[in-house]
């Protein structure tokens, strides 16, 4: 069984990995925007994008609270 120092270390890498995953993914969508014409097409993206930016937020609100930062 693992102690929590080992879980928190579990928790920081997992949370900072997803963090880079929601930065990646984010990316996509923010060049994908100017790869079409239709304007409701892009502002779904733009929203998309949004939402992921709000998600790695939130895991790094996540490391902040847990003192991982």
């Amino acid at each position: 069984m693992m102690d929590d120092s080992e879980d928190k270390k579990n928790d920081e890498f997992l949370a900072t990995d997803c963090i880079g995953t929601e930065k990646l993914v984010s990316g996509e969508y923010n060049g994908e925007i100017f790869a079409f014409g239709e304007s409701a097409v892009r502002k779904l993206l733009a929203d998309i994008q949004i939402e992921e930016q709000n998600h790695a937020e939130m895991l790094y609100k996540y490391k902040v609270a847990n003192g991982m930062v």
